[in-house]
């Protein structure tokens, strides 16, 4: 099967991870499987860049950015119509379509011309604008007024209602599957814009050869990492002490009270950060890694990986961290109970109980017996649940559902359907995007 999965980055952050990890597995199991990036941050031979294009004139891109409405300027991803990889793959695989590539319009014109299964990573498809609603609910119905226009990706005004509006227009003239690494996040599908296309939940996955215990000492030996102490460990790009949606001040709370009790506990910062905290000696922060053998190596160095995120989808640093062997100690949030086992390979506290998390990290700092338990039962989980062939093997089911379906339900881009859509999409860009989308490929770039 020939399979192109189109997202933001091609390494970085989650999303690239899953969508790069399930790629290579894909072409493990004998598919032609490629990525299509709007960054490309390799040399791999099966990960291409995609073009970028904006409205040519700067006084549109203004009024667009103005009117809060969402990417609505960029242009480049209409002309994926045209390209090779697209027009020859069987299935087009979505992962995070925000990040100032891909206008959300682009899906109708998608839509018409390949069976889509789009992966969501988080909540943005969902909502006006935001990647996470953080206990707000109004995406539900209407997204007016937006309580929050500065929450990623931030809006200049409060254009959340018609942006959720449009997605609406949109959803309802693009067909697609969607598939929720998580249960909580499948939960927000079926009360969204989004409830009435097809739904999978399939978690996130990892390559369990690469993520795997190591020996402990020899692992902290490698790193130069105290050998003897009991290091708790969190894992972040750019690091997650400063990052408020990791929860940094809950972390560092945490670590207070966890110095003073524990003389010889320390806590490894990893994923390059660029503020570095050290609290005298006991914060050891740790640059970005290579590779992720590497980034197995930081995992089997630790006794505990501790998160206190305020906001995860299916994160797959604890899904790593239990590959290596690594109890978890995390908050009650989004898809987190669904990969920890409270009391069978770590603990999940209340979400944002800074005095229970104080309790989790103590009790588990003096139980050793406790620890290696959890251990066992961590690396045994990684192993039934998220290895990435597994992943890949339930990929292949929706797959082919989304073959079937389409080829029943194949309409063409009705004129009505047309005139439904906003004045200001209707640009040269786009027309001529529809028209290559109807009529076969005239080579743009």
């Amino acid at each position: 099967m020939k399979i192109l999965h189109i997202n933001t980055l091609e390494k970085s952050g989650g999303a690239a991870r899953v969508a790069l990890r399930l790629c290579q597995a894909q072409l493990n199991l004998g598919h032609d499987s490629v990525m299509l990036v709007a960054k490309k941050e390799t040399s791999a031979s099966y990960s291409h860049p995609i073009p970028f294009r904006q409205c040519p004139h700067q006084a549109t891109r203004d009024e667009f950015q103005m009117k809060g409405l969402l990417y609505y300027d960029i242009q480049g991803s209409h002309y994926l119509v045209d390209n090779d990889l697209l027009r020859r793959a069987d299935v087009l695989h979505l992962h995070n379509l925000h990040g100032g590539y891909f206008n959300p319009f682009t899906l109708l014109l998608l839509g018409r011309m390949k069976p889509i299964v789009w992966t969501l990573h988080d909540m943005q498809a969902l909502t006006g604008h935001c990647a996470h609603s953080f206990g707000c609910e109004k995406w539900r119905f209407s997204c007016s007024p937006c309580p929050n226009l500065k929450t990623y990706p931030a809006i200049k005004t409060d254009s959340a209602s018609r942006l959720l509006g449009d997605k609406r227009f949109i959803y309802q003239h693009a067909g697609f599957n969607v598939v929720a690494p998580s249960r909580w996040l499948a939960d927000k599908v079926q009360c969204s814009i989004l409830r009435d296309h097809p739904l999978s939940v399939i978690p996130n996955g990892i390559d369990t050869e690469v993520f795997k215990p190591y020996d402990r000492l020899a692992a902290r030996k490698k790193l130069g990492l105290p050998e003897n102490g009991f290091l708790v460990g969190g894992v972040a790009h750019g690091g997650s002490l400063k990052n408020s949606w990791k929860g940094g001040e809950y972390t560092l709370a945490a670590l207070k009270v966890f110095f003073e009790e524990v003389s010889d506990g320390y806590y490894i910062s990893a994923g390059n950060p660029n503020k570095t905290i050290e609290y005298n000696g006991r914060i050891i922060n740790l640059p970005a890694v290579g590779s992720e053998a590497e980034m197995a190596l930081v995992y089997s160095a630790m006794d505990v990986y501790l998160m206190t995120s305020v906001a995860e989808n299916c994160p797959l640093v604890l899904i790593e961290a239990l590959a290596c062997g690594v109890p978890v100690l995390a908050f009650n949030v989004g898809g987190v109970p669904e990969i920890v086992g409270h009391g069978v390979d770590g603990l999940v506290t209340g979400y944002c109980d800074l005095v229970e998390l104080c309790r989790a990290l103590l009790a588990v700092s003096f139980n050793r017996d406790l620890l290696k338990t959890f251990s066992i039962n961590a690396r045994r989980k990684a192993l039934t649940l998220f290895d990435h062939s597994l992943v890949a093997s339930a990929y292949e089911n929706v797959y082919d559902a989304v073959l079937v379906s389409w080829q029943q339900s194949l309409q063409t881009f009705s004129q009505e359907m047309l005139e439904g859509v906003p004045a200001e999409i209707l640009t040269d860009d786009f027309r001529m995007a529809e028209k290559l989308s109807r009529n076969g490929s005239v080579s743009i770039f």
